[in-house]
């Protein structure tokens, strides 16, 4: 089980003496947003891992994700991961505890999905090969799925 964060017990008193039954009451910590993946969304971007510090499991049920106009609600992953659906293409996202206040904003780039113009060869041996793809959009890091 996760460690639960700092609390302090809260009464009332209307004289200055006598006080009220007392309540524990959760502080909760500063958090701060570190970096996301994938840092770059695209049209086909489904959800967003954030990661960071000061997540706290039993707060879960009120951490959002806020992307432009958008919020929706945070999945808790751990103590430092958060994931987040995404709603169009932002430049921005930023964690918030309804209530609590929020994180620090971390900007995100946006690319169009990328498109294939032709491919050589054309026909395929079954014994494989190297295969070039023509178009637009491509990144450094992108992948290649056959079937």
């Amino acid at each position: 089980s996760e460690e639960e964060g700092p609390s302090v017990s809260l009464s009332i008193s209307v004289n200055g003496q006598d006080r009220s039954n007392a309540l524990k009451v959760e502080i909760a910590p500063q958090f701060i947003i570190h970096d996301a993946t994938p840092s770059t969304i695209r049209p086909s971007t489904k959800f967003i891992e954030v990661r960071g510090a000061g997540f706290i499991d039993s707060r879960a049920h009120a951490l959002v994700c806020v992307t432009g106009d958008h919020v929706t609600a945070a999945r808790h992953v751990s103590a430092s991961v958060v994931r987040c659906p995404v709603v169009g293409l932002q430049t921005s996202i930023k964690l918030c505890y309804e209530g609590l206040g929020c994180s620090n904003a971390l900007a995100l780039s946006r690319k169009d999905a990328p498109v294939i113009d032709s491919v050589e060869p054309a026909v395929l041996s079954v014994e494989g090969g190297a295969v070039k793809f023509y178009g637009s959009g491509f990144m450094e890091d992108a992948s290649c799925q056959f079937g």
